[in-house]
């Protein structure tokens, strides 16, 4: 499971053809492409 990351973070690192990747069985995203750190600074959501 991939978990609170924009698929922007992490889709550069999927290879379809890699055996790792049958281990993912899903993806829990967030919304914002905003990273962590901006995110927890953020006055409003």
């Amino acid at each position: 499971m991939v978990n609170c990351a924009h698929p922007t973070s992490f889709e550069h690192v999927l290879m379809p053809d890699e055996p790792w990747t049958a281990r993912i069985h899903g993806v829990k995203g967030n919304a914002s492409t905003k990273s962590h750190a901006e995110l927890d600074g953020c006055k409003q959501l």
